[in-house]
């Protein structure tokens, strides 16, 4: 009986001990980073400069790989649906959220299937329009916006994306009217705005801050309470009297339902510790946003408080994948 109890609590020792050391271990091989929007864009961008941090802190590969396409849903769905050890993560923003509400049919289940690890940055949304346009300022763009009288078009990175969300919050608190081309992320929409054949964007200033320093496109405001460090010059849309206009753009990781808490854990410290590094927190400002390092509760909350109001914004705007 007493050798009985011995050899069972060596089994459930074992069995116990078992999770923290693979954790202890995590990870062993190469990561995969799947992100949702084409090369070139902000999440592209953002993910790349925290996997080279991560792959040099883990001492292995850790790879970025794009599928773009349905507002990433495409690649939300494919990490859901991978092996829950930790090697293959997504990188996930506000449209996670609000894709669920616009998307009936997607092969995951958002709130069952993937887990918030941590969070990257924020950044806020700002209206821009290209150089050639000749505009400088709010009004002027308005002035010919309403005489356009429907005519004109702004692009987004996808139905139910951010960019997507503030270009039609927008035309609802002002009545203004405009027509929706989404494309797969924002780099490939660029040469279309850049160019005029698309009259404006309300995309992620983390889109958008290497063009409007090279002036290519220009800002005319900002979504926020306050104007933005980045873009000082910039008026507020309250400053312009659009009012109760709050809108921002977060970047998180990810992965599927089921990884190792332990292994959570470990990912989520080790993502924080790389953020704290002050050459990653310069690189990821100058693309326009705030760091943000969270534990696994506060991502926890911080999306479960995204979907919450994000639900009501889509109900209220009345989108619909079309």
């Amino acid at each position: 009986m007493f050798k009985k109890s011995i050899l069972t609590l060596t089994v459930v020792s074992a069995f116990t001990m078992a999770p923290a050391a693979q954790a202890a271990d995590y990870p062993t091989k190469p990561v995969r980073l799947v992100v949702g929007y084409a090369a070139g864009g902000p999440s592209d961008t953002i993910t790349r400069i925290v996997s080279d941090a991560l792959a040099k802190k883990w001492d292995v590969p850790v790879i970025v790989e794009n599928r773009p396409g349905a507002t990433a849903t495409i690649a939300t769905g494919y990490v859901a649906n991978s092996a829950a050890d930790g090697y293959t993560l997504a990188i996930i923003a506000n449209d996670f959220i609000a894709s669920r509400f616009v998307y009936p049919e997607l092969k995951y289940d958002a709130e069952k299937d993937i887990t918030p690890i941590g969070m990257l940055a924020i950044t806020p949304n700002v209206l821009v329009v290209s150089k050639e346009s000749g505009y400088t300022n709010y009004k002027d763009f308005v002035r010919d916006l309403v005489a356009a009288n429907g005519d004109w078009s702004y692009s987004s990175t996808g139905v139910a994306s951010t960019s997507h969300l503030a270009a039609e919050q927008f035309k609802k608190l002002t009545g203004y009217q405009a027509n929706h081309i989404p494309y797969k992320g924002f780099a490939p929409s660029l040469p279309d705005l850049m160019t005029g054949r698309i009259n404006f964007a309300v995309p992620s200033l983390s889109s958008v801050r290497t063009h409007i320093d090279a002036g290519n496109l220009v800002p005319l405001a900002i979504i926020g309470r306050d104007r933005s460090r980045f873009l000082p010059d910039t008026p507020t849309f309250e400053e312009e009297g659009v009012s109760n206009f709050d809108l921002h753009t977060w970047y998180a990781l990810a992965g599927p339902a089921g990884v190792n808490q332990d292994i959570l854990l470990k990912i989520n410290q080790d993502l924080n510790d790389v953020l704290k590094d002050e050459e990653v927190v310069e690189k990821i400002r100058n693309q326009g946003t705030e760091v943000i390092p969270m534990s696994l509760e506060e991502i926890a909350d911080h999306i479960n408080e995204d979907l919450k109001t994000t639900s009501e914004l889509v109900k209220g705007l009345s989108i619909e994948n079309k």
